[in-house]
C-alpha cells in the first residue's frame, strides 16, 4: 500500500531521523520535512534541501500537524515521524519497509485509520510482553511515531501540546477504536530541546491538560507524574485515555 512520510521539525536541524532513514535505505521521495517559516526553511533547506522535499507549514506543533493533515489528499495514508527519533527496533528483525506494509495492510483489514507504538522504550520489557502484535481499543498514539489515514471527518486539532491524545479521541469517536502496533520499540528523547520545547513550559502545559481533562472529561482521566523537562520539584498532570468510556 502506499504511504507517504511526513516530519514536522523546529530548531532541530540535525534530524535525528534521517541517521534511522538512511540505515533502513527508506526512499527520500516519500519523505516531506515540514517548517515553520521562511527563516527556518532557508535553514534545513541549506542541510538537506539536496536530499529531501521541505515544504514551509506554520508555527506550533498543533497547527503544523493540521497543515500536514491539509496538504495530502483525503485517504492518504500518513507515517508520521518527529525529527528525534533514534531508532524504532523491530522485534521480529524486519526492516522498516516490511513492517510498515504490515501495519498498514493491518489497518486497512481492520478499518483502523489510526496506528501507534507502545510508548515505552525498554526492549527487554516488550520482548517478554504477551501482548498481542496488534491491538485495537481505546489506545492513545502518541505523537512521535503514528500512522494516519486523512478522513475527511476528522476535524482539525485545536489543542497545542496535547495534539496526540485530541487525534487519539478523535479517531476514537469515529471509528470507535485506535490501533497499537507492539511490533517495534521506539528509541527517542522525550521532551527534548528544539521542538515545542519554548512553548512547553510548565504553565502552558498544565493550563492545557486541566482544559482538554474538561473539555473530554467522557474520554480521559489525570494523574500526576513527574516530568523533570518542566519541574523537578513537583509532580504534574498527566492525561490518560479512559479505558472505557464513562457511563451517562
Amino acid at each position: 500500500m502506499e504511504y507517504v512520510i511526513a516530519i514536522p521539525t523546529y530548531k532541530r536541524y540535525v534530524l535525528k531521523t534521517m541517521d534511522y532513514i538512511k540505515r533502513e535505505k527508506i526512499p527520500a521521495e516519500l519523505i516531506t520535512i515540514f517548517v515553520a517559516d521562511e527563516t527556518e526553511y532557508g535553514i534545513y533547506h541549506a542541510l538537506w534541501g539536496d536530499q529531501y522535499k521541505i515544504v514551509i507549514g506554520v508555527l506550533g506543533i498543533g497547527p503544523q500537524r493540521n497543515f500536514i493533515t491539509a496538504y495530502y489528499p483525503v485517504g492518504t495514508y500518513v507515517v508520521s515521524m518527529d525529527d528525534d527519533i533514534r531508532d524504532l527496533i523491530s522485534l521480529k528483525g524486519v526492516g522498516f519497509s516490511i513492517w510498515i506494509q504490515e501495519c498498514l495492510n493491518w489497518m486497512h483489514s481492520c478499518n483502523i485509520n489510526l496506528l501507534g507504538v507502545n510508548p515505552t522504550s525498554n526492549v527487554y520489557w516488550r520482548m517478554c510482553s504477551k501482548a498481542p502484535e496488534y491491538q485495537s481499543g481505546r489506545y492513545f498514539a502518541v505523537g512521535v511515531f503514528h500512522i494516519y489515514r486523512i478522513h475527511a471527518l476528522i476535524e482539525p486539532l485545536i489543542f497545542n501540546l496535547v495534539e496526540d491524545y485530541e487525534r487519539s479521541i478523535k479517531y476514537l469517536h469515529q471509528d470507535g477504536a485506535v490501533g497499537r502496533y507492539n511490533g517495534v520499540v521506539l528509541k527517542t528523547t522525550f521532551w527534548a530541546n528544539g521542538g515545542v520545547k519554548q512553548a512547553r513550559t510548565m504553565e502552558a502545559y498544565c493550563a492545557v491538560v486541566k482544559e482538554f481533562a474538561v473539555k473530554y472529561s467522557d474520554d480521559v482521566h489525570t494523574n500526576m507524574k513527574w516530568i523533570p523537562a518542566l519541574s523537578k520539584l513537583q509532580m504534574l498532570p498527566n492525561l490518560r485515555i479512559n479505558r472505557h468510556i464513562k457511563e451517562p
